[in-house]
């Protein structure tokens, strides 16, 4: 199988007959689709994995701004006590 290949590679017109040529070149088609294949599933899995990243950071952005939010009430609550005590 690998000669169909190489035959169609390099020698488009030679003593083989245009059936094994015709096999080889279809089956360099078949490879390069199967790199390209090969590819896009390592795209789609590194953008799932960066989807799940900023999905994660996301959700610890908003807990870090509410609890920001409860802090910044409690210590006004604590100053307008201090401030009633005085």
């Amino acid at each position: 199988m690998s000669d169909f290949r190489d035959s169609s590679r390099n020698h488009w017109t030679s003593n083989t007959s245009v059936e094994h040529i015709n096999a080889g070149s279809l089956q360099r088609i078949a490879d390069a689709m199967e790199l390209s294949c090969k590819d896009r599933e390592r795209l789609e899995r590194d953008l799932a994995e960066a989807r799940r990243q900023r999905d994660y950071h996301r959700s610890q952005a908003e807990h870090l701004a509410r609890s920001n939010a409860a802090l910044c009430g409690a210590i006004k609550r604590m100053k307008k006590a201090r401030d009633v005590q005085s």
